[in-house]
């Protein structure tokens, strides 16, 4: 079963949290149109494993999910498949959320 929705209703923080705790394993897209943007994550047992944000080649992994969660707009849609990824992350999914909040929250 397909997961689709807008991020303006479920954010990509809580989406990830979500598929972390239900270990799911499949492709998620993150698509927006102002500046168009494509987001691909790549996770295996709910750990993101890879991701990329094109056009921005430069961006990957860790960088390219926090890039993705500093934005609110857009659409997702998570597809459930058996994937064949090393993991090029080295992180878990809850480590890149906290810190995507840390960075989003700024020094204090």
């Amino acid at each position: 079963m397909d997961l689709k929705g807008r991020c303006d209703v479920i954010g990509l923080p809580s989406l990830l949290l979500m598929i972390e705790a239900g270990r799911m394993t499949g492709t998620l897209r993150i698509s927006r149109v102002n500046p168009v943007e494509d987001g691909l994550i790549y996770l295996v047992s709910g750990q993101i494993h890879r991701a990329e944000l094109r056009p921005r080649e430069d961006l990957r992994g860790r960088e390219a999910v926090i890039a993705l969660m500093n934005r609110a707009d857009g659409t997702f849609e998570f597809t459930p498949e058996t994937l064949d990824v090393g993991n090029e992350v080295h992180h878990t999914t809850a480590q890149i959320v906290v810190e995507a909040a840390r960075r989003l929250d700024g020094p204090r």
